[in-house]
């Protein structure tokens, strides 16, 4: 955490370890043990260690849990997105490279093939999300997006079983709106129309007959 050791280096052996603080190597595996929970530290192979920044997700797995320990409702975590991905689309507005706009393209291409299967369309939904809140280049608004997002994963899927087909037509000219802001690097145009989105989910939840202050559950539940 002070920086004196960088992400890549190459930790010393549990032996060298275990000389330099003084201590036992089963203790030194259990800090091993528990860096290694934490995302600080990967194992190279079957042997060497070496630290690593934890990955996003990772940490996000566990926030989620802790949302759904703390009984966070629906209506809660929409209130979290809405304040958050418009945000997302104004920043990937001005931030997304040309590669990342082409994926994007290529998941409206994909998303527009599919609008029958409402299990692809679902996924390709959060492809979109999750491809657009990366260009945004934003660490600290992708951490406290991502265990939002994975709660909202299950309840999207359970709204589009019960709304009609009509559904994911919205949801990709939605999509299509936010894309061609970004294309037109116009970040104002971005947020609005991904407010819409968000607006119009909130809608669609309430006609699939959800509750929106109902307790969330994981997608592993």
């Amino acid at each position: 955490m002070s920086g004196q050791i960088k992400s890549g280096d190459q930790l010393p052996t549990e032996t060298s370890l275990a000389a330099q603080f003084g201590v036992t190597r089963s203790t030194v595996r259990e800090g091993i043990r528990q860096l290694e929970q934490n995302g600080l530290v990967r194992r190279e192979g079957r042997r060497r260690l070496h630290a690593c920044v934890p990955h996003y997700k990772g940490l996000a797995t566990r926030l989620s849990r802790a949302l759904v320990l703390g009984q966070v409702t629906f209506r809660q975590l929409w209130e979290a997105f809405f304040a958050i991905e418009p945000a997302m689309a104004r920043y990937a507005a001005e931030r997304a490279t040309a590669e990342e706009l082409d994926a994007m393209g290529d998941n409206l291409a994909r998303t527009s093939a599919a609008l029958t299967s409402r299990h692809s369309v679902v996924e390709l939904d959060a492809e979109f999300h999750e491809l657009l809140a990366r260009s945004a280049r934003s660490q600290a608004l992708l951490l406290g997006r991502e265990p939002v997002s994975m709660l909202f994963l299950p309840a999207v899927k359970l709204m589009m079983e019960r709304l009609p087909q009509s559904a994911a037509q919205r949801m990709y000219v939605a999509h299509m709106h936010v894309y061609t802001a970004m294309r037109e690097r116009n970040p104002n145009e971005a947020g609005h129309w991904m407010g819409k989105h968000i607006i119009d989910f909130q809608r669609g939840y309430a006609l699939a007959g959800l509750e929106m202050d109902g307790a969330v559950g994981t997608s592993d539940d």
